[in-house]
């Protein structure tokens, strides 16, 4: 799913080095702004963004077959790399192939020799008196694709420092299939997302800094049958963001693990001193994308082995595939623009956190925000508890939120609205406690009000989404509600109601509308992607969103934003009559409905009008 926005994109391209794209509104995540990223939208290569592995100017064609240690099997040319169209996406395609006579494997002789391609962020300074590509230490980055899963195959996405791999080094996505049938047959699909950083304590690089639990985890996916998204963000820790960093790994832009380098004392936290940042903040990331095939050292197969060790090719080896391809979709970075409040992985059960402290959010940092903010949680259900919650409550264990929110399986994102003054001035003053039970979290932060009326992702299965009148109170007949969507499964369901109950009736009443008496129930169509909906507000519907705000409800999907879009008066306006030169032409509603003649405001409410042929407003006398 691409949508990208061109804007000048030829004359910026003449200017040399000015992003020409940005992402829609609609695909930033929560509390981030868009930085800088590749579409890969071309016919080739963009050189301000990639260095090729294999070609005259890189040249590194046996990266990773020259590694004892490692001893793969590809050879790297950029022939191996183009570009295609999957559907309606334009996608990188890299493709591994054992056709076209390529050398033997340096260390692995009696395997497969392989052709492959790779991308590398910093060797675009091999190109045309480039800059080097790097992206900013913190950050948050994400690359869309649909990436094989087979035994042997290991193509990767990854992060490595500025200084080198032995620095710092970020897996976003690997597969170890083989390691993964072999030890763990049950389960069909995981992946690995590790760090490996210098060790302080003995000055070399240490592998797997973040343990098995959080390294290596179960996917409901087949990676190589669609596309998904696997990302890092990078951030400053809160209490001593000097010296320590977090890093959260995301899947298809959930959060799924978080390690935190001030859990270790000062030992894996070299990348953050002053003379490895040395001003290279906003340049520290080198983004590599690497068609890798095979994989064994003097220990055994490394958990990846080589194509021809599956077992469904022992009998003939000439079986085994002449290729496999990785289409790249995407690559995008993000800077933070909400205020993170706390990072970690606290577990909850039985009404209390497991380490035996519950979360706190600090006072302090909630001196900049007003009413109508969101204070957002990245979490996950967990446990057995049987009514997951979660709250915030002062210290006295007294809810300060207009209500608890469940939690389901499948939430990922829930948020929790600054309603008043007294709530603001609660969480100015005392901050807040974090209760729950049946829930693991990963992050809070405080996000600013954005005039989106919800945001999240929460998983609907006969939950539901309350949303507060107070974010209807401009509303109007002819506006329209959009409703995005992710996950949406096969006869999945959709109702809007009012957000009040009527008693002795079990359900809230529905949202009024013009369609007919069904009309609050939308039809959703099975997508695993972002999909919107929406539904036509009434004079009634309008009324009913004011008083009592909304509620949404249903089965099998989760959504992840509410918006109201105003009525379009563009037509009216154009349609307004304009002045004739000299000759006053009237006073018009924006509808296009005249109000009055000639100039005459004395009369008119305060609003906006299209005055003798012109916009104008009417401020209160």
């Amino acid at each position: 799913m691409k949508k990208i926005c061109i804007t000048c994109a030829i004359i910026l391209a003449c200017l040399g080095g000015a992003k020409a794209q940005t992402v829609p509104e609609s695909e930033l995540p929560i509390g981030w702004s868009y930085y800088d990223g590749d579409e890969f939208n071309g016919r080739k290569v963009n050189y301000q963004y990639w260095g090729v592995y294999g070609d005259n100017y890189t040249k590194n064609a046996q990266y990773g077959q020259n590694n004892k240690n490692q001893r793969m099997a590809q050879t790297y040319r950029p022939e191996q790399i183009t570009f295609v169209n999957d559907g309606d996406n334009r996608v990188a395609r890299i493709t591994a192939t054992r056709d076209n006579n390529p050398p033997t494997p340096m260390y692995a002789a009696d395997k497969y020799g392989w052709w492959s391609g790779a991308l590398s962020s910093h060797d675009s300074k091999n190109y045309n008196g480039n800059e080097a590509k790097y992206y900013p230490l913190f950050s948050r980055i994400e690359i869309r694709a649909k990436v094989p899963y087979q035994i042997g195959v290991w193509m990767a996405f990854w992060l490595r420092h500025r200084l080198g791999a032995s620095m710092f080094e970020i897996d976003l996505q690997e597969f170890f299939v083989k390691w993964n049938k072999e030890k763990d047959p049950a389960v069909p699909f995981k992946i690995n997302q590790s760090i490996h950083g210098n060790d302080n304590n003995t000055g070399s690089v240490r592998y797997n800094l973040n343990p098995e639990s959080d390294r290596i985890s179960a996917i409901d996916f087949n990676p190589e049958e669609d596309y998904h998204t696997y990302g890092v963000q990078i951030e400053p820790d809160i209490d001593d963001p000097d010296n320590h960093a977090v890093m959260s790994f995301l899947i298809d832009g959930r959060i799924r693990s978080v390690w935190r380098s001030r859990d270790y004392g000062n030992r894996y936290n070299k990348f953050m001193s002053d003379a490895v940042k040395g001003g290279h903040e906003n340049a520290t990331w080198d983004v590599a994308i690497t068609g890798q095939v095979g994989a064994s050292n003097s220990s055994g197969d490394m958990g990846v082995g080589y194509p021809e060790d599956d077992p469904a090719y022992a009998a003939d080896k000439s079986l085994v595939p002449h290729s496999y391809h990785m289409d790249i979709d995407w690559l995008r970075s993000f800077r933070r623009t909400g205020t993170p409040l706390w990072h970690g992985s606290e577990a909850y059960t039985g009404d209390g956190a497991v380490s035996g402290t519950r979360v706190m959010l600090p006072a302090g940092l909630f001196s900049g925000a007003t009413v109508g903010d969101r204070v957002i949680f990245d979490l996950k259900k967990s446990g057995s508890d049987k009514y997951p919650y979660l709250d915030l409550r002062n210290s006295s264990g007294k809810s300060i939120s207009a209500w608890e929110l469940s939690i389901a399986e499948g939430d990922a994102k829930v948020a929790f609205r600054i309603e008043d003054d007294a709530m603001l001035n609660e969480l100015k003053t005392n901050g807040s406690t974090v209760y729950g039970t049946g829930i693991t979290l990963f992050a809070a932060s405080l996000e600013q009000h954005n005039g989106i009326a919800w945001e999240g992702d929460k998983a609907i299965k006969w939950g539901e989404v309350l949303v507060s009148p107070k974010e209807f109170v401009h509303i109007n007949a002819g506006d329209t509600l959009q409703f995005r969507m992710r996950d949406v499964a096969a006869k999945a369901k959709c109702y809007l109601r009012q957000n009040r109950n009527i008693e002795g009736q079990s359900d809230r009443p529905k949202m009024p509308s013009d369609i007919s008496e069904y009309g609050h129930i939308l039809s959703l169509e099975q997508n695993k992607e972002d999909s919107v909906y929406s539904f036509a507000v009434n004079a009634e519907a309008a009324e009913v969103l004011k008083t009592y705000g909304l509620a949404v409800t249903g089965s099998k999907y989760n959504l992840t934003q509410v918006k109201v879009k105003a009525k379009d008066t563009s037509a009216a306006i154009k349609n307004a009559p304009a002045a004739k030169e000299g000759k006053a032409s009237g006073i018009y509603h924006l509808n296009g409905k005249k109000m009055a003649v000639g100039d005459l405001q004395e009369a008119l409410q305060p609003g906006i009008y299209i005055i003798n042929g012109s916009k104008q407003v009417v401020r209160q006398r």
